[in-house]
């Protein structure tokens, strides 16, 4: 890929057409109860989730002994950017009865079929963002959650730049 942010879809866009990745699928997300009020790894994470992931994915790129190949640490920055995009939307970190707005099926602009909220947050709202100046179609629901998804976009950015010098041994003694 020539973006990053195109490589950062690769796990969902691939995924979903290969078996193979089925297994993959929980650890996109993590649920945490709507009586509680902070994520506990015991607790929300027994069997795996996103943070269990992101922590296994991490750890593999920054492996010396022995070091990855260049095709696996491509894959692996792959699966990071994607992770560490999907913690920062809203519904990645979700009670379990939402089902992480899969469910929930809603009609944005004129795309012709009703998408779920989960697909609004992840690539709706990204790809429909308004353009400066410009007011076009861009509806109520949509341009007041723009600030929220751009603010969220920044923060992983900088964090997946974080990770990536630490894991790549650029920022430094650990």
């Amino acid at each position: 890929y020539a973006a990053l942010a195109d490589a950062a879809t690769w796990p969902d866009t691939y995924a979903r057409r290969h078996r193979e990745y089925d297994a993959m699928k929980p650890f996109h997300f993590v649920n945490v109860a709507a009586t509680e009020n902070a994520y506990v790894r015991a607790r929300d994470c027994p069997s795996g989730c996103v943070v269990m992931a992101l922590e296994q994915w991490i750890t593999l790129l920054g492996r010396h002994d022995p070091a990855p190949s260049a095709d696996e640490r491509r894959g692996y920055i792959y699966w990071i950017a994607h992770l560490v995009g999907d913690i920062h939307q809203p519904l990645h970190v979700a009670h379990p009865d939402g089902k992480g707005g899969n469910v929930t099926r809603l009609t944005f602009f004129d795309e012709g079929e009703q998408k779920s909220a989960h697909w609004l947050w992840d690539v709706g709202l990204i790809e429909r963002r308004p353009v400066a100046g410009a007011d076009g179609d861009y509806d109520a629901y949509a341009r007041a959650r723009w600030p929220i998804v751009a603010e969220q976009l920044l923060k992983a950015g900088v964090r997946l730049a974080a990770i990536l010098d630490r894991a790549l041994g650029m920022a430094g003694p650990r």
